[in-house]
Parts: structure tokens; sequence; C-alpha cells
């Protein structure tokens, strides 16, 4: 029989199966009731419009067909055994543990998988090891421990199980809090997976490479937002920028300091005793002139907005709040529910209902918010949703009570997880909604603390108050990996650390590292010293601005991975098992990464390194990056390093485009002309992308972008479509640097019938293009000699 989805009764449960694209199938297993908690929002997929879900029966078992997938079902006794095979292998099997079905236990086994990856977000290296345990429930983790699995402030239920031979994914779709063990057995990985409460609502996402795992993970709950170009720049916060002329002073030290910088934050000291959406007047006379003194030097402004609501007659948010019956209650319903945070006493939104979500929306609105949502991006931080004084777990209790839409009750123990997303899905529709009726909407720019799967498909994340030590920067890359592996590509940290003073070196070090963070962010704490990349000493300054100008080259490159993180589902950070899935021995490799598909990174993260040691995959060539010298050999090399290094590699066969001008922001690089870097590959070939459109509107839907395609073999560089977009796009090509040219094999270069200077060093070739335009929205050819 064929079918969409399918519900198979089994006893006191029944067994309900959905196919979607690629082989991706979903297996809920509910009580027999009139009603069950299941998570809302998060899934975005549908099942196939087509009839391709096919099931038979085979004895005692249910075989569950979809694309090149297959799920076995069976009931024994208390338990229910299944078995997925992507691709003709068993990629995972295990059961459902019955006796308890909204208490729900799941234990899975990897049969061909070497390593397991995911369970965002903690503290422990890449690869999880046999032993460990995870638990996920969003916290206000301050001074949280490295090495662990103990909460932090967001959680995406997901596994990637990785092999050369086949890579498979399980997202665990329920909003409860959970805990995994990594299963000390002999062989193949294994886990136990037990969730507070809820349903058993597993999708098992089939490869064969974790590149597929990765795309067909966002077709579920969505790719990541598409971000404004000015976000990939810099940004500067400070808990807290206390006063209008203090915030004028950071932008002057900026600028006076040749530091380019794109955004400029505030935290919660900007609002009127902790009423976000209004500025403290005495601090703050005229916020308005502040923003548009940052518009005029082509930057933004960020406000933070935290969902807890001051409980305080006369402030608007309350009011409608307590009218509307918006705020979560009480267990026993009699009341809304009230602890403290940073306002005192507050209420904090029912996000689970829509209305109450439309609600708050109406507060980013342009006449509901002092400085409007389009110039002044938004930040929601504590929306775990942290508590202070009174509970154990600094959040609110789990009997707490939120309601449907359709008036049920529901204790916070099923959606705590879900909270936060929540939070920014009602943030987001306001900073959209915020121009108002009949005006085109820009895209918004959203920060989280507290997230869940499906959150990256609405705003970035950070991962909270981390701490100015080597070992916070040095596990750093391992947190971000886990988090693009497991479809969150927007994320960060804050570079230099959130606590305690960090040493010059560490802060050198620190933004270094933090040019690879698809956020880049300098944060810090209100009891800490002033450390805005102006303040240093003369020879760190001068580090720090080559670091954040090496940023704002390769923003060209990074915007074009998002492009492709939007549209198809990819990621940005990779770890290097990820992009040479065929080399297992990377497996366990954190410390040297993937900037996109072009560029490998190292970061030197220990105090006073001398050497590095880069990975090199064996199934690339490499060329040092900006020096062009190419590396003999894959595999770990020990690099010589001073405080000026930043290790960074290009992958032969790519082309990289950048942007060499220094500006102040990205604001005022729109029109500036590309420089590209072109790697040959073992063949003498290389190719790469660049995608522009007007940076910040959604018209890219529309049509109205450039995406082009840059191709290099026997001698000629020609520059075409990769897609049909209709944007003009005036920027030039100005100057061509080739790697891995053999030294003496070219002497002349020609474009449009006209003859271009070229220069040759060693096995590098730089030809300068400005003499003969050639627009990047245009196609031509260059031809070597």
């Amino acid at each position: 029989m064929k079918f969409n989805s399918f519900q198979l009764p089994m006893g006191p449960v029944s067994l309900y199966a959905d196919g979607y694209k690629h082989g991706v199938i979903r297996l809920r297993v509910k009580p027999d009731a009139e009603w069950v908690w299941e998570v809302p929002e998060v899934v975005v997929a549908h099942p196939v419009a087509e009839s391709t879900l096919t099931v038979r029966q085979e004895g005692r078992t249910q075989v569950i067909a979809n694309d090149t997938s297959t799920l076995s079902v069976t009931r024994d006794g208390d338990s229910l055994n299944f078995s997925f095979v992507a691709h003709d292998k068993e990629v995972v099997v295990g059961f459902v543990e019955l006796r308890d079905v909204e208490a729900p236990a799941v234990e899975l086994r990897f049969p061909v998988a070497k390593k397991l990856y995911g369970l965002p977000e903690h503290t422990q290296d890449l690869a999880m090891q046999k032993g460990e345990s995870y638990q996920l429930f969003n916290t206000d983790a301050f001074r949280y421990p490295l090495q662990s699995g103990d909460p932090k402030y967001g959680a995406i239920p997901f596994l990637m199980a990785y092999s050369a031979s086949a890579t498979a994914g399980v997202l665990f779709m329920n909003s409860s809090e959970m805990y995994v063990r990594i299963l000390e057995r002999p062989g193949a990985p294994a886990v136990r997976w037990t969730a507070e409460v809820g349903i058993t609502d597993l999708f098992f996402i089939p490869g064969p490479t974790p590149h597929a795992v990765q795309q067909h993970h966002a077709l579920i709950t969505g790719p990541t937002f598409f971000p404004p170009y000015s976000v990939l720049g810099y940004h500067q916060c400070r808990w807290n920028y206390m006063t209008q002329e203090e915030c004028m002073s950071v932008e002057a030290g900026m600028s006076g300091a040749d530091m380019p910088y794109d955004v400029l934050w505030l935290d919660i000291e900007y609002s009127a005793d902790k009423k976000y959406f209004q500025f403290d007047h005495d601090a703050f006379p005229d916020p308005k002139a502040l923003l548009d003194h940052l518009v005029s030097r082509g930057r933004k402004m960020v406000t933070i907005k935290d969902p807890h609501t001051k409980t305080e007659e006369g402030w608007e948010v309350y009011d409608e709040g307590v009218a509307g019956n918006h705020f979560v209650r009480t267990p026993d319903d009699l009341q809304n529910f009230e602890a403290d945070c940073w306002p005192g006493n507050s209420c904090w939104p029912d996000f689970l209902q829509r209305r109450t979500r439309e609600w708050y929306a109406t507060f980013f609105h342009d006449d509901r918010c002092e400085c409007g949502g389009r110039n002044t991006y938004t930040w929601v931080d504590m929306n775990e949703p942290a508590v202070f004084h009174g509970y154990r777990e600094r959040t609110m209790p789990r009997e707490a009570l939120h309601h449907t839409d359709d008036g049920r009750a529901v204790q916070h123990r099923y959606l705590h997880n879900l909270y936060g997303f929540l939070s920014v899905l009602s943030a987001t529709q306001g900073c959209l909604e915020a121009a108002g009726p009949g005006v085109e909407p820009e895209r918004p720019f959203v920060l989280t603390r507290s997230f869940f799967a499906g959150s990256q498909r609405l705003c970035g994340m950070w991962a909270g108050d981390n701490m100015s030590r080597w070992d916070h920067l040095q596990g750093t890359m391992a947190e971000l990996l886990c988090l693009s592996l497991s479809n969150y590509p927007f994320c960060g940290v804050d570079a230099g650390g959130f606590l305690y003073e960090p040493t010059s070196e560490l802060f050198q070090r620190w933004l270094q590292a933090a040019v690879f963070y698809p956020f880049y962010r300098g944060h810090a704490n209100m009891d800490t010293l002033h450390r805005e990349p102006y303040v240093w000493e003369p020879s760190a300054r001068n580090r720090i601005r080559a670091a954040l100008y090496l940023r704002y080259t390769l923003i060209p490159h990074l915007y074009t991975v998002f492009y492709h993180a939007h549209h198809e589902g990819a990621t940005v950070l990779r770890p290097l098992f990820f992009e040479f899935p065929a080399e297992e021995e990377l497996a366990e490799v954190q410390d040297s990464f993937m900037f996109g598909p072009s560029l490998l990174a190292c970061p030197v993260v220990h105090s006073e390194a001398q050497t590095v040691d880069v990975c090199l995959p064996k199934s690339a060539l490499w060329y040092e990056y900006p020096s062009g010298r190419r590396v003999a050999g894959a595999g770990v090399h020990t690099v010589p390093v001073t405080m000026d290094s930043i290790p960074m590699y290009l992958r032969g066969g790519c082309v990289l485009p950048t942007k060499a001008q220094r500006r102040a922001s990205t604001a005022f690089a729109v029109n500036d002309s590309f420089t590209l870097h072109v790697a040959l590959d073992a063949h003498g070939a290389s190719e790469g992308e660049l995608y522009l459109d007007d940076m910040k509107t959604f018209q890219y839907k529309q049509g109205r972008f450039a995406h082009r395609a840059f191709k290099y073999a026997d001698g000629t560089l020609s520059c075409s479509a990769a897609s049909e977009g209709q944007f003009s796009a005036p920027n030039t090509v100005e100057r061509v640097v080739i790697y891995g040219a053999a030294a003496g094999t070219v002497e002349s270069a020609t474009a449009k019938g006209a003859s271009l200077p070229v220069e040759q060093h060693s096995d590098m070739v730089f030809i300068d293009v400005r003499s003969t335009p050639l627009r990047v929205d245009e196609d031509w050819t260059i031809t070597l000699h």
C-alpha cells in the first residue's frame, strides 16, 4: 500500500510514520488518548506530496519504505524494535520502551558508525566518547564547566553518526528535559536517550555523507536564516555602555583607530528600569540622534529585549499582558506566575499561544519600539527562561502552566527547551512587521541565547557567558563545530571572553581566532576593564586591526557560503571529516577546520605558542594564504608562528573572491572591486562562486541577485552565470592571483582584446585587471599566454 503517512494501532499505543523527501522517515509512538503534547512550530517539512511511502507486513514486522530508505518496526512485548536502512546499509537499530510511553526511553545503535557528534549545547570535545553523558535542559549556565555534558543555554536533540562508508542522523523531536548516555559497549557506538515527558518522535535522516545529512536535517526544521550583509562584520558590545555620550566615545574610538566595525550593541542598562523597548532618557537623551549618527557611518545598533516583563502598573507591556491574559500562569492556574529577574518582580509571556506571540510582536514595531526595528537589530537574552532567586534550576517551575490556542493547559516541563525558540519566533515576526503594512520588510537580525531545533531559521545564537581564559578559547571551536553540523550555522561566542580580565596576548589571539566565527562580536562584563580593540598597546592594536580587516576581506566569500546554507541547507564552519568524509583519520580533528569549502584555518589558541599543528586532508592540494606557498604533502604539519600569525590555507581547485580595500564598515565597501585568488588543483584547474544582492531585503526571492561562477582551466579564467538572476552589480575585478602556476609558464594575459600587466613570482601569477574593466555581473574570459 502507498501512503504519505500512516497509523498503525499497537495495543495501548499507536505508531505513526511519515515520509519526507530524500528518504527521511519519521516515527512517532503515541498513547491512545484524546490529546497528547507534540512539539509545535518547529517542523517545516511536509510529508512527500507524491505517494512514495509504502508499507508492507513481513510476519510481525511492518516495513516502511521511502525512496532509498526503509524502517522496519516490530512489537516485542514492552519494546518496539526498529531498523533503519539507507542506501543499502543498516545505519540505525534500536528499540523504544513501551512501559511508559509518556516518559520516552529509546536505545539506538549505529552499526557502521565510527563516531557520534551533536547534542548541542555542551562543552565536550567534538567527537563523543563512550561513557559520556549529556543533559539537554536550557539553563542560565553561569560560570559553566568545560569538558562537560552539563546543560547550557540551548538544546538541539540531534545526533550524527559518521563513518566513511555511511553517515546518518537522528533528530528526537521532544522539548522536555533529556538525558543521553553514550553506552560503554564494545563495537559500534550506542546511546540510551530519555525524555522527562512527551512522546517518542524520531526522524531518521539518511546520508550517505555528512553533507547530505546536514541538508536533509535542514529540510526538516529549516535552513539558516539569510543574514543581512552587515551582520557578517564585527560587532562591538559591553555590559554596558551606560550613556549616549559613552556610545559616541566608542564610535569615535573605533573610527579614530581605523578599526572597522558594523554594529554597536546596547545591553540592559540602556532601558528605563529594565522596561525594554524604552530608553532611559536621562542616560540617552536622544537615542534617535545616536542611531542616525551610526547609520551615517554605515553602521547599525542593537538593543536587548529580554522576555521577562516588569510587573509595574502603567508599563504598557505589563498592563496589556495582564488584560489580555498573555502571561504564564501558576501551577494552580489562579494567577500569573511571578518571580525575580533583572527588572525585579517579573512575568513571562506565554509564547506557546499564537495570539500572545502576535501581541508581543507589536512591541517591535516602529510605532511602539523606540528607534524602530529596521536600523536597530534585536537581542533576546535570558530566554531559557532564566529566573533568579528561589528556584533551584534558575528557571520557572516545571509545573507552571502554559496554554494552547484552544485553551488546553500544558505544564512548563513539556516545552521548557522550546521556550527560547518561541520567544524569538515572536520577536522575528515583530521585526518583519516593524515598518507597518504595505512597506517592504528588510531582513531582520535577531540574536538569541536560548534555542531549540528550528531557531536557526529565525536568528543567530551565541554561546553565552564564557570566560577570558585560554581553556575557554581552546574549547570554542569544538562547540561551534558541533552547532554547525547540528544545523545551526550562524553561531559565535564572545570574542575575548565575557567574564574576567583577558591578558593582551589572550585578547589578540581570540580576536584572530574569531575571524572565522560566523558571528564575530567582542563583549565584556561590566565588572571588567574596558577592552575595546582601540584601548590596547600599539602592537596589540596593530594585530587586532589586521585581524578585523582580514575578516572584512573575506566577507564576500562568507556571504556566498551563507547563500548556499540558506538556499540548500549547507553549513558554514565544517569539521574536516565533514568536508572530506572518505578520510576517517580526520574524525576527531577539531583545531583545524573549514571556513566554507575553500579555506582551512587553524588559529593559534595557546599562550606563548611558537608552533601550531595544522592538519591538512590528503585529498586536496593546499596553499598558504595569502603567501601562496604550496604545502608539500598532507597530514599534520608543525608550523612556526609569531604573534602576527593566523594560519590559514586555500584549497587547491577553489577560487576565493575577496575585497582588499580597507573600509570603516561593509556599507562603504558595497561598490569595491574584487580580487580573485585562483588555487590550482592537481589538474591545473579551479572553480568558485560569488553571490551578490542588495544585502538587506528579500528581493533575492524574486530573482534580484547575481550568482556568478569562476572557472579556470587550460590557461583561461572565465566568469559566467552560476544561476539566473536579475541584479546589476557594478563591481569589477581588479586583480587575479593564481596559486600553483609553474615558474616561467606565464608571460602575458589578455581580456577583451587588451593586454593585462602580469607578474610571476615563483609559482604565483599576479594579473592587474584595473586597466580593462571586467564587471562581475558580465560574462568574460582572461587568457594566459
